[in-house]
């Protein structure tokens, strides 16, 4: 990424309609920003994907890989017109597991106030394995099984 396409990262990243979705609520500075892209070179369990349409940034998707299972989050640029932007990047991630990473199980924190990305996360057969509470926010964790996946050809 050059440095425009980074600060447009960090702008969506501090955006408050992204920002109330996220653990991370501060604001972050470009040192903090810069950090961060660095040490993502280095951790060989996170990935972490800028998603570009048309020349145009609609999104960014994380991976963060465990045993038997890779949890993933992602957020829409919040200035696009694009239609659809969700359903782009939850196909992305789903491919992604079970295509290309060929884990069991892609699961996802939300917080569960979140209900249009919850019935996103629905439409493609995940489903609510667990609940619990971080600063008291009540947050679902949802999973999919790749031999539950409908969303990918054999």
């Amino acid at each position: 990424l050059n440095y425009i396409e980074k600060e447009k990262i960090r702008k969506y990243r501090n955006h408050p309609e992204v920002k109330k979705y996220l653990y991370q609520t501060h604001f972050i500075s470009k040192l903090e920003h810069k950090n961060f892209i660095k040490k993502l070179k280095y951790n060989t369990k996170k990935s972490y994907f800028c998603v570009i349409l048309d020349n145009q940034i609609i999104g960014n998707i994380n991976f963060y890989i465990r045993e038997n299972e890779i949890d993933f989050g992602f957020y829409a640029n919040p200035f696009s017109k694009i239609l659809g932007i969700g359903r782009i990047l939850e196909q992305i991630s789903i491919y992604y597991a079970f295509k290309i990473i060929n884990i069991p199980i892609l699961s996802l924190e939300i917080f569960s106030n979140n209900t249009q990305v919850i019935n996103l996360h629905r439409k493609f057969n995940f489903s609510i394995v667990q609940e619990f509470f971080i600063k008291k926010q009540k947050i679902l964790k949802m999973s999919l099984k790749q031999s539950d996946c409908k969303a990918l050809l054999s």
